[in-house]
Parts: C-alpha cells; sequence; structure tokens
C-alpha cells in the first residue's frame, strides 16, 4: 500500500508540473477528476498504511503484557 500511495502522490505532482507548464486559464474537467481520484487514492492509502502500523503496535503491546504477566506469576 505504501507503494501504490506514493505512485499516487508522484502522479499528482507530475499532473500539477505538467498543467503549470501549459499555463491554462481553466482547468479542464478531467483535471479535477485526475485531482480527486488521486487525492481519494492517497488517502485510501494512508489510511490504511496507518492501520497497518497501529495494528503491529497494538500486537507488540500485548505480546509486552503477557510477557509482563507471566514474569509477575513467576515471583513468589
Amino acid at each position: 500500500m505504501a507503494i501504490v500511495s506514493d505512485v499516487i502522490g508522484a502522479l499528482l505532482i507530475i499532473t500539477l508540473i505538467v498543467h503549470l507548464l501549459t499555463l491554462e486559464e481553466t482547468f479542464p474537467l478531467w483535471f479535477w477528476g485526475l485531482l480527486f481520484a488521486l487525492f481519494a487514492g492517497g488517502g485510501v492509502g494512508a489510511v490504511f498504511e496507518y492501520k497497518r502500523i497501529f495494528s503491529r503496535n497494538f500486537k507488540i503491546m500485548l505480546q509486552n503484557l503477557k510477557e509482563l504477566e507471566e514474569l509477575e506469576e513467576v515471583k513468589p
């Protein structure tokens, strides 16, 4: 997913550069659609990436809690 969001970001930057080089006065409809699709795709990619990172950190916290409980059981 990180690669997908990077590609979407790169496409957005390339699209903006091409638009600035053409110096059109108004944005055509296809450009607005492309910008919306790129922002939506980037947002979805970012949400999934943060969800993956949070899930991994949560699993590590649960593992540490289990280890701590095992240490408390060993203490007399």
